[in-house]
């Protein structure tokens, strides 16, 4: 008698495009605000490189905070 073959376990590709849609709007949410939160530190220096004071850098990054 033989045994009978291994069952092959699905891809990670295939696992992860069987994941129900609200997993992938939450996902994508959630990229959405890390890559936002990954731009602000570069908001001043683009900022003081257009002509404001560091100052006034500093305030709108204190806006963003608050």
């Amino acid at each position: 008698m033989n045994p009978a073959p291994p069952q092959q376990q699905p891809g990670l590709l295939k696992s992860l495009r069987d994941l129900p849609r609200p997993v992938w709007i939450l996902f994508a949410g959630t990229f959405l605000n890390k890559f936002g939160a990954f731009v602000i530190p570069f908001l001043s220096l683009y900022m003081t490189a257009r002509g404001f004071s560091v100052t006034q850098a500093g305030l709108a990054m204190g806006a963003y905070g608050v």
